[in-house]
């Protein structure tokens, strides 16, 4: 009997990555054929053309609310991003979750009711257990609901509701 392969939440992160690199790859191959044909012989421009330049190339519709983008795809997933803090959230269809935190973090879940794994893709170091807790983030208002994790920068966290990033730095 064959043993059935577990999930590999790395393996997805890679997966997701592909998909990312080759939007991004078909951005570039479209602009660069929006600027074909407009040369003349000595690589002079004939006229000047503004290519349109595609965010993504799977389909999806987005709504804005503050400094939050959502983003709905056809196949299900979502992906909210908070502009100013430069945090991603990407929900998958089959329960997934991915936080991308704008200094090379990553928060995965590989399903609900699993552990929330903090990666460092800067520094290569094993996965790190995080938590998901009520915090008060700032003076005087309600508990918030955050994902959080500790490492040698300090303590970091997400607020869900947000997406607002904090990290409180360890003194020397």
């Amino acid at each position: 009997m064959a043993a059935e392969q577990q999930p590999n939440p790395v393996m997805d992160l890679i997966q997701g990555l592909k998909g990312l690199l080759q939007n991004v790859q078909a951005v570039a191959m479209q602009a660069a054929n929006d600027y074909q044909g407009y040369f003349n012989g000595n690589g002079q421009a004939d006229m000047v053309v503004t290519p349109v330049i595609h965010d993504r190339v799977d389909p999806f519709e987005e709504e804005g609310e503050g400094n939050r983008l959502v983003r709905h795809y056809e196949n299900g997933t979502v992906r909210t991003e908070n502009v100013t803090s430069g945090v991603i959230m990407e929900e998958r269809p089959d329960g997934s979750l991915y936080v991308s935190l704008a200094e090379g973090r990553l928060l995965h879940q590989a399903a609900p009711g699993e552990p929330i794994l903090a990666y460092d893709s800067n520094g290569g170091r094993a996965p790190q257990l995080a938590q998901v807790s009520k915090v008060h983030l700032d003076s005087g208002q309600e508990p918030t609901v955050a994902m959080h994790f500790e490492d040698e920068l300090g303590v970091h966290f997400v607020e869900i509701d947000t997406l607002r990033y904090f990290r409180l730095s360890r003194r020397a």
